[in-house]
């Protein structure tokens, strides 16, 4: 069996889930996530996990700590070189 790895480093800065701009990736509970929209007034963002099969959506709120992805500043992608 063929497995691939990849190794990303981010450029990251702690903040709040209220700074994050609509699209901007970041991670929040070991996951990454994008953020969707804002609830204008009601303090919350609509964020969506990456990944695949059946993604995870709801509410969060605007105070709730993320860390923020500003930019991918190295990846490297391999496999284990076993077939």
């Amino acid at each position: 069996m063929l497995i691939y790895l990849m190794w990303i480093e981010f450029d990251t800065e702690k903040t709040t889930l209220g700074r994050v701009p609509v699209g901007g990736l970041f991670s929040y509970n070991n996951k990454i996530w994008i953020m969707v929209n804002t609830l204008v007034g009601k303090g919350k963002r609509l964020v969506v996990n990456v990944g695949n099969g059946c993604r995870e959506s709801f509410l969060l709120a605007s105070s709730e700590k993320v860390c923020y992805i500003i930019e991918a500043k190295n990846i490297q992608e391999g496999n284990n070189g076993s077939n």
